[in-house]
Formats: C-alpha cells, sequence, structure tokens
C-alpha cells in the first residue's frame, strides 16, 4: 500500500521494468492492467459528475505517486498526489 512506508512499487510496473523489453505476454498484461485502472478512473470521475478530461490527470498523479512512493520508500508522494487531486477536482 503506498500510504506504508517501504512499499516497493507497483508490481505491474515493476514487472515491465523487468520483463517488458523480452517479454510481450508480460506487456501485454501490464498495458491491460493500466488501461482497466484508467477505465476505473474514468468510471469514478463520471460517477462524481466531472468532467471526463480530469481521468487521465488523475490516472497520471496515481502513477507518479506509485512509482515515485516506490523509489523514495516513501509514503509523502500518495500523500502529495491526495492533495494535488483534491486541488485538481475543487478547480472544475
Amino acid at each position: 500500500m503506498v500510504r506504508r512506508a517501504g512499499f516497493r512499487g507497483c508490481a505491474w510496473i515493476n514487472s515491465y521494468g523487468e520483463l517488458g523489453a523480452t517479454s510481450a505476454p508480460i506487456v501485454a498484461q501490464v498495458r491491460a492492467h493500466k488501461r482497466a485502472f484508467s477505465d476505473y478512473l474514468a468510471v469514478l470521475v463520471a460517477g462524481a459528475g466531472r468532467p471526463a478530461a480530469l481521468a487521465a490527470p488523475l490516472f497520471l498523479l496515481a502513477e507518479g505517486a506509485m512509482v515515485t512512493a516506490g523509489i523514495t520508500g516513501s509514503p509523502r508522494p500518495a500523500a502529495e498526489a491526495r492533495e494535488a487531486a483534491r486541488l485538481l477536482l475543487a478547480s472544475c
């Protein structure tokens, strides 16, 4: 979980980093998972009555927070991404 110290990153991103260049099946699975996550965020944005255009930036915030938390081992990127998402949603 990103909110806990010692988070090692997203298993899908880690798998892609380890095997993506050499394994077409891994690339396909990772891309399918990321599409599903992006689609899920789009459903949440629509359900909240917010503009559909917010889904992509929120996806990037979440993905960036996972990568940065995994690299730093700190939950701080998740808190920062959450605050950025809050500000983004409040602006619409």
